[in-house]
């Protein structure tokens, strides 16, 4: 089962995304953000081989099969193993992810 393509950006990261963009993108009146091109490319998306996104991709289908099937089992311990794969695909020391887990 999967959610999108790709599944993998959890829905909780959807506001930080929204002021990232803010912050590299033109704001508008209304507070609508606009979108071009060249604001995309700013954004820091690491290279991924088809096997880590295959693992990325099964990580987050087995969280959603199990909150599918009991929407408060505890997941923490899958959505960890996914925040270090993406931490290893961004190259971040110890320190970094210290300074990420804390934010």
């Amino acid at each position: 089962m999967v959610i999108g393509n790709p599944p993998y950006i959890r829905a909780e990261d959807l506001g930080n995304i929204k002021e990232y963009l803010k912050s590299i993108c033109v704001v508008r009146n209304g507070g609508f953000i606009e979108v071009k091109p060249q604001y995309f490319e700013q954004i820091p998306i690491p290279a991924t081989s088809n096997d880590e996104k295959a693992v990325l991709t099964d990580k987050v289908n087995q969280i959603l099969a199990a909150k599918k099937s009991n929407s408060t089992i505890d997941t923490g311990a899958l959505e960890n193993e996914i925040d270090q794969l993406v931490y290893q695909l961004y190259g971040l020391t110890k320190v970094e992810i210290i300074i990420e887990e804390n934010l």
